[in-house]
């Protein structure tokens, strides 16, 4: 497997395992309302985007529906995406650590962890799709500023690193 799939793998499965502890997570206060604009199949994601962008009960309804759809299917990925996180934990917090150990956990689980990647995206394609043109722009919008926000923090963190 050449280096920049394992990259690539390492990437999506932080950024899954990312999603998955702030989807469990959300709870009522402002950072959890972003993450659940980020992410649209959070328990919490209807009620902040029926608040946000003000949808209507049809449009709730038809979210509702297609995140109690996806979530079925999300599920086993989920579960296999926690346990590869638990493989690779233990794995960074052995005596001896072997690179080429958590390369194989991530090669075995590669399959799985794309699968939950591609089922999150379709999840937030179906939800957009619900929505209307400015309710999308809005939603662009909201994005844009959690994006300015995390680059903001990882500049900052960044900037520490190097003091």
């Amino acid at each position: 497997m050449s280096k920049k799939r394992l990259i690539i793998i390492s990437a999506i499965l932080v950024a899954l395992l990312l999603t998955v502890a702030v989807a469990q997570n959300v709870v009522k206060h402002q950072r959890a309302s972003y993450a659940a604009a980020m992410l649209p199949f959070g328990h919490r994601a209807v009620e902040f985007l029926t608040d946000y962008l003000d949808l209507t009960d049809q449009q709730q309804s038809q979210i509702k529906s297609i995140l109690t759809e996806e979530r079925s299917k999300m599920q086993p990925l989920l579960a296999d995406a926690r346990q590869v996180h638990q493989q690779v934990q233990n794995a960074a917090l052995a005596d001896n650590f072997d690179p080429n150990q958590v390369r194989t956990i991530l090669d075995q689980h590669k399959d799985s962890l794309i699968n939950l990647a591609v089922e999150a995206a379709r999840t937030q394609n179906e939800v957009v799709k619900v929505l209307t043109p400015e309710q999308r722009a809005k939603l662009e919008k909201l994005r844009a500023h959690h994006r300015e926000r995390m680059n903001m923090w990882l500049n900052q963190q960044s900037q520490q690193e190097n003091k």
